[in-house]
């Protein structure tokens, strides 16, 4: 398991979020990523490197995370700004908050 510790905007706890293979070699310790909340996508910024292995799911446990951890969906890197992953979550979270809406009516 391969996790990132994120803040969000001026809140000082820490939520953990599980790093997708393909963003490994991007993410660092300061880095803006995306990230998929039960809110819908949130971004934030890391403040922790990756951490892996063993160790990675008792530090998401001691932060409050529910097993799975959502994901990292996207960060502030050019060449993946306008990957299809990104554009796939966003009109996911897009088609979420739509039906919400219209069930509540």
């Amino acid at each position: 398991m391969n996790i990132v510790l994120v803040k969000h905007n001026n809140n000082p706890k820490e939520f953990a979020f599980y790093v997708p293979e393909e963003l490994l070699p991007y993410i660092k310790k300061g880095s803006g990523v995306l990230c998929k909340t039960t809110h819908g996508l949130t971004y934030g910024t890391t403040t922790t490197g990756v951490i892996s292995g063993d160790g990675a799911h008792d530090v998401a446990l001691a932060h409050g995370a529910y097993i799975p951890l959502k994901p990292i969906v996207g960060i502030d890197h050019p060449e993946l700004a306008e990957g299809p992953r990104i554009r796939r979550a966003v009109k996911e979270d897009f088609i979420e908050k739509l039906a919400t809406a219209f069930e509540q009516k």
